[in-house]
């Protein structure tokens, strides 16, 4: 009998170490936290934590258990953050704009990407085609290439004042953005300025891009599942409404 025991134990003990293993992987698997980067865009993403956005995250997150952290820095900084681990995700990023992240199903905004230009150019735009074999600025860290023709010649800059001074000094031919960035920008510099002109030109769907490692394909897939909860809540619709944005899913 004492043989038949002995393998029975090990049999017990073999049956339960899968059990435990398995759930010591979904215990890696639930974050606990996010780090989030993202430059500073006005009514969205504000240095103290505060703006539509970050409303969004901790909507989708801290509900759960989830501690969402933000941290400010310049776009293209983010994007470096997030790809060496240093956040989980930065926030803004268009589908696809980069290769090593990962998306998620849903996005959070909606951007429409506008163009500006000065008066004297007025007559002879025609659209996106008007930008072909010009100088057209946008800022460092964005990326516009796969939206308009091959020919540009692009400028990535650091900071919205200067792309709104080279244009006036004609040192660039066009500037593009998202529309609402565009007119806080315009309207802190250049308020009563009729000379600078500006148009719609199409319209994309923002992204929190996540860091291609485990903790980010959680994230990414708990990101999902929310947002299919919530995107449709009284209380999602009013925080668009709160920070004077429109509601991006109808």
């Amino acid at each position: 009998m004492k043989p038949f025991i002995h393998a029975l134990r090990w049999l017990l003990v073999w049956s339960v170490l899968p059990i435990s293993s398995a759930n010591a992987e979904t215990a890696v698997q639930t974050p606990t936290n996010i780090t989030l980067a993202s430059e500073e865009w006005k009514n969205a993403t504000h240095s103290d934590g505060s703006g539509l956005y970050w409303d969004i995250f901790r909507y989708v997150y801290e509900p759960i258990g989830i501690t969402v952290k933000t941290v400010s820095i310049p776009y293209e900084t983010a994007v470096n953050y997030t790809e060496r681990g240093r956040a989980d995700a930065w926030v803004g990023s268009y589908i696809d704009e980069k290769e090593f992240p990962l998306y998620p199903s849903w996005h959070f905004d909606i951007d429409v990407i506008s163009v500006m230009f000065t008066s004297e150019k007025v007559d002879q735009f025609q659209g996106a085609s008007s930008l072909n074999n010009q100088r057209v600025a946008w800022i460092k860290g964005y990326d516009f290439y796969p939206y308009f023709d091959k020919s540009i010649v692009a400028f990535e800059i650091e900071n919205r004042k200067n792309l709104l001074r080279m244009l006036k000094k004609g040192r660039i031919d066009y500037y593009l953005d998202a529309r609402v960035d565009m007119d806080f920008a315009k309207n802190e510099l250049y308020q009563n300025d009729d000379s600078l002109i500006v148009r719609d030109l199409l319209t994309l769907k923002l992204y929190p891009a996540f860091s291609d490692s485990e903790k980010g394909k959680a994230l990414s897939r708990i990101w999902d599942q929310r947002m299919e909860e919530i995107k449709g809540t009284k209380k999602m619709k009013g925080l668009f409404k709160q920070w004077g944005f429109d509601y991006p899913f109808h």
